[in-house]
């Protein structure tokens, strides 16, 4: 119901202000978050089911963009990273979206490559079992 009826997010935009953050974030990310150059779909290349996702290696496919540290020193950029459009178990058509890259760089490769080799597409494949129990 707080989800619903608004409560839920009033308290994430005081939480954010508790913090010293600017809680227009939650209603304009757009205009207040650092925003990348680049925007760029990767393209199923075959029509299926996800049927794989290696989580660790999309993270580090996010570090090499920017969104994370290699070394202790290294600056983060905020406006980079990866949008999952489908999860285990979604079909997918050729051609259709997987992810968005956002980038500050246009050549992407490399990273395309690592996303490639760490998502497969099959006939067929479970959806994992994300909550196993309900406690009231």
């Amino acid at each position: 119901d707080v989800i619903h009826n608004g409560q839920a997010l009033d308290r994430f935009r005081a939480m954010i202000a508790d913090q010293g953050g600017d809680p227009t974030v939650v209603d304009d990310p757009e205009k207040v978050l650092p925003q990348a150059k680049y925007r760029i779909e990767l393209p199923a290349k075959s029509s299926g089911v996800v049927s794989k996702i290696v989580a660790n290696e999309v993270g580090v496919a996010s570090m090499l963009l920017g969104g994370g540290r290699q070394k202790a020193d290294d600056q983060l950029d905020y406006s980079v990273g990866i949008m999952l459009h489908k999860k285990i178990g979604d079909e997918v058509k050729l051609g259709e979206s997987l992810l968005t890259i956002y980038s500050n760089r246009d050549n992407v490769d490399d990273i395309k490559e690592l996303l490639y080799n760490n998502i497969e597409i099959s006939d067929h494949a479970e959806k994992p079992t994300l909550i196993y129990e309900t406690i009231e």
